[in-house]
């Protein structure tokens, strides 16, 4: 009979609009497989008995469905649950043709007190659901935010108590066609089955559409969770690998390092707005856009340091890199509680990651210092050769030893070494002063020399 509907079908679907990940509960897969091989076998008795002539295409239905069960057995509850689902979908015409008017004139009692006994197993299952959710803080209470807030759960407005008193009115409804099915005629049983039912659909698609926001929403928060967590670190891991370049006087690699940081902070930017999109269609709320805004403003900042920082480098600039780097490190940790949500244990861990890399910037700068000091003293070394040197040339010069053609390239010499020494010199913002005086000193010497030869 048409209004009969599939045992095993109805529990299908029921099982489906609930995922079990929304209450952490375990699925029961085998369960329904069960139920819907037992009826396969059942539709196949009634075949049988009743000499009913499949059409190809229904015969082809119920081999496939139970090749289908047949895999779902060996497959992970997930796996299990989208083939049995295709399976019941295979199952479904064959079970309205089998018992429709015209092949099968009366209904099996037995079956329909199995199809009202599962259907009370699944409201039960429906209602400790319900429960779940509320213990969960995913229902909003009356007048509460349905945004998502990256702080508590998110949450969605549900009028559970309605859903609650519709549930229990159908659960006492079949509990009576239970207790009376010897009285009944088994047409109105499958009636009354039949209009619940319709009850049934209507407050679980409700209920699905909720848990579906809330899992939409969550999996947003998960993966910003996930996606800000894995940018920090990436930004933090290139910059360490960046000064452990520098440190070992490798500058070229240095380079290459900032430069592939710039360019995936540059695509993560552009993904971020992407982002951005998907959530205002799925209507995760202001909260979260606003984070994914902030992110993308500090990961901007982070990029202008990096590029920077790179640029620094292209000119030899070793010491402003490595103040770039370091605001860069600062940008990320002053604005690490916008950047993620993260454990507290987590949160150490990356935060003991940036302590050490500000310790590697301070040995780096220290030995950049070291290293500008002797720098420094060489530059004071070369000048004072110098000086000697043009002593010496000018008392040759003035004694007649070398010529004035010999005199005037020597002194073009000395003026190359000292333009050289100073463009050296000058490309450090803290070269002490006097040094690079002591340089123009020189060279002014160099110039009258010239003119006076």
């Amino acid at each position: 009979m048409e209004k009969v509907i599939s045992t095993a079908f109805i529990a299908i679907i029921l099982l489906s609009i609930f995922p079990a990940n929304t209450a952490n509960a375990e699925l029961p897969v085998d369960r329904y497989i069960d139920y819907l091989e037992d009826f396969i076998e059942y539709l196949e008795n009634i075949i049988e008995e009743k000499g009913v002539e499949l059409p190809q295409d229904l015969k082809e239905n119920l081999q496939q469905a139970k090749q289908l069960l047949m895999e779902a057995r060996n497959s992970s509850d997930e796996e299990a649950l989208i083939l049995v689902i295709r399976a019941g979908r295979l199952v479904a015409p064959v079970a309205k043709y089998i018992l429709s008017e015209e092949v099968f004139s009366s209904v099996d009692m037995e079956v329909l007190e199995t199809s009202i006994k599962v259907r009370i197993e699944m409201i039960d299952r429906a209602l400790e659901k319900l429960n779940q959710l509320e213990e969960m803080g995913l229902i909003c209470e009356e007048g509460g935010s349905v945004e998502l807030d990256f702080i508590g759960e998110p949450c969605v407005e549900l009028d559970i108590d309605g859903i609650r008193e519709t549930l229990n009115s159908v659960r006492s409804e079949l509990e009576s066609l239970l207790n009376s099915l010897d009285d009944l005629d088994s047409a109105y049983v499958a009636d009354r089955i039949q209009e619940l039912d319709r009850i049934l659909k209507n407050v679980f698609i409700d209920v699905r559409d909720a848990v579906s926001t809330v899992d939409s929403r969550r999996g947003i928060q998960t993966a910003m969770t996930y996606i800000f967590t894995g940018i920090v670190y990436r930004i933090a891991l290139q910059l360490n690998r960046t000064l452990s370049y520098l440190e070992a006087g490798d500058v070229d690699r240095a380079m290459i390092h900032l430069y592939s940081l710039f360019k995936t902070l540059d695509f993560i930017i552009e993904r971020l707005d992407d982002f951005d999109d998907i959530a205002l269609k799925i209507g995760v709320g202001e909260k979260p856009l606003e984070k994914i805004n902030n992110a993308t403003v500090i990961l901007k900042m982070v990029k202008n340091r990096v590029d920077a920082a790179r640029e620094a480098l292209s000119m030899g600039d070793i010491e402003s890199a490595i103040t770039y780097v370091e605001e860069a490190i600062q940008i990320l940790e002053d604005n690490i509680d916008t950047l993620i949500i993260i454990s507290p244990g987590l949160k150490q861990d990356l935060m003991e990651n940036i302590l050490k890399i500000k310790v590697k910037i301070e040995r780096l700068r220290m030995k950049l210092i070291d290293s500008i000091n002797k720098l420094f003293q060489n530059v004071i070394t070369q000048l004072e050769n110098l000086e000697k040197q043009l002593d010496t040339l000018q008392t040759m010069y003035e004694s007649g030893e070398i010529s004035r053609m010999q005199y005037l390239i020597r002194l073009n010499m000395i003026e190359v070494q000292l333009r050289a020494l100073k463009n050296l010199v000058e490309r450090y913002p803290n070269t002490p002063t006097d040094i690079i005086e002591r340089i123009d000193q020189l060279l002014d010497r160099v110039e009258t020399m010239i003119q006076n030869a």
